[in-house]
């Protein structure tokens, strides 16, 4: 049963939207969910994800849920999803 790691709301608009990819890097390496060499890879992932959803004067809700198998990060925007998933 995943559990929710946090819950993360920014503003779409640039430059806060960029947190995202910040606060996953520092929630990684922290939580050392995702092994190294696969974070890079993974943390672009998210950054596209919120790109492509960013609707400018909207808000970006990211939410991460864990399980010791893996983390899937949900990425919404306006009325647009993305969940992306890292299996170990």
């Amino acid at each position: 049963m995943p559990s929710t790691a946090f819950t993360l709301c920014v503003p779409a608009d640039d430059p806060f939207r960029g947190l995202v990819a910040d606060v996953m890097q520092a929630y990684l390496k922290i939580a050392d969910t995702v092994p190294a060499a696969s974070t890079a890879t993974f943390i672009a992932a998210i950054a596209a994800a919120v790109d492509r959803l960013a609707v400018p004067g909207a808000d970006i809700t990211v939410v991460v849920d864990t399980t010791d198998a893996q983390v899937d990060v949900r990425v919404t925007c306006g009325h647009a999803t993305e969940t992306l998933t890292h299996r170990s």
